[in-house]
């Protein structure tokens, strides 16, 4: 579900010119919920796939398994919050 909320926001952008006029692209990868593996994939993001901005994973050990690697690089990540009732 998650995956599909962030594919949807990509169409949307791109429907309206993108971001600074530049197409956005999605780049998924499943960390099964795992701090090891979002290492890993935040660390891949940012190195191989050359990623401008990197959404914050759900959940705080996560995060914080993400805030260390996008700290390191200096680069961008974006937090995903609910709103509570």
């Amino acid at each position: 579900m998650i995956q599909e909320s962030f594919r949807l926001w990509a169409k949307e952008v791109n429907q309206r010119g993108g971001i600074l006029g530049r197409k956005v692209k999605t780049v998924l990868y499943d960390d099964k919920s795992q701090p090891s593996l979002v290492e890993h994939y935040y660390q891949k993001l940012i190195e191989e796939d050359s990623v401008d901005l990197v959404f914050s994973p759900y959940g705080t050990p996560l995060t914080l398994a993400a805030s260390k690697i996008s700290e390191q690089h200096l680069s961008p990540r974006m937090e995903r919050t609910s709103p509570c009732a």
